[in-house]
């Protein structure tokens, strides 16, 4: 977004301010309390300011959003189709509030790579993590509620991968308090987890299956491989991700699979065999 000083009148991400403010949200009226969250949000997402500020400020705020999304969450998932207007409108909202979390720490890596404000390697790859995660929960809601992906999210998925590949930043470790399996996970794995439920063809699974694959795949995702080198034989599980492209990963079966220089193959064979031998193990337990 384009970024203009903070008005005198606006909201101030001071420390103190910021606490005083999460102290007053009105949470017993969620419609309230989102409302304000996400004005907020996008407020500071328009502002210059420093990127300490800014990654300060995204990380107090999570734990209310969290707060906010699993509250917004209830009014569609598992909910018989077609949703009502009023539940698509919030559909809507949520996927809006994620976008404005992911914009902002997609800003700190955007102003990192133009040299506006540099970041220590550490806050590079957590910045970058965070917005995939975000990016990919976007992703996650649209699926439960059986839309579309929203224009230039896996465009900016994409990116987001490529930079961290730029800066040697796929394998560091970033901790995440809301994962569900893990404590931390790699900006790769975070990547692959998002590229496995998309090759599940989401729009297919049962009601409120989506989300469960996503925290499954956040167990399995190391066992998938992405590489610019074509599998040799011919693989069942095997897609084609264009990585300049807007689109989710394509079998390579496919006949829109069409293969250019700026591609990279997702072999998800090994995957396939670990779970099946995990249920074959369950069956004789």
């Amino acid at each position: 977004p384009e970024l203009s000083p903070p008005n005198k009148d606006g909201f101030s991400v001071a420390t103190r301010n910021l606490k005083k403010w999460l102290r007053e949200l009105p949470l017993a009226n969620m419609g309230a309390t989102t409302q304000q969250v996400f004005k907020t949000i996008e407020e500071v997402n328009s502002q210059a300011i420093k990127s300490d500020q800014r990654l300060e400020f995204l990380e107090t705020v999570r734990p209310t959003v969290v707060y906010v999304i699993d509250g917004l969450r209830k009014h569609y998932f598992g909910k018989n189709l077609p949703l009502s207007e009023k539940n698509r409108e919030i559909v809507d909202l949520t996927i809006q509030i994620l976008g404005a979390m992911a914009t902002g720490y997609r800003t700190l890596v955007s102003q990192h790579a133009d040299g506006t404000h540099k970041l220590s390697q550490k806050l590079l790859s957590q910045a970058i993590h965070r917005a995939i995660r975000y990016h990919s929960s976007m992703l996650v809601e649209s699926y439960l509620a059986y839309q579309r992906d929203r224009e230039g999210i896996w465009h900016l998925l994409h990116k987001l991968y490529l930079y961290a590949h730029q800066n040697n930043l796929l394998s560091t470790l970033v901790a995440d308090e809301y994962l569900v399996h893990h404590k931390q996970t790699s900006i790769e794995h975070a990547y692959h987890q998002i590229l496995l439920v998309a090759a599940t063809d989401p729009f297919r699974l049962p009601l409120g299956e989506a989300l469960k694959a996503f925290n499954e795949l956040e167990l399995h995702a190391k066992y998938a491989t992405l590489s610019p080198q074509k599998p040799d034989q011919q693989k069942d599980g095997v897609f084609l991700v264009k990585m300049q492209s807007d689109l989710p990963p394509i079998h390579l079966s496919s006949k829109i699979a069409k293969m250019d220089r700026f591609c990279l193959f997702l072999d998800t064979s090994i995957l396939a065999q670990t779970i099946n031998e995990q249920i074959e193990r369950s069956h004789y337990k």
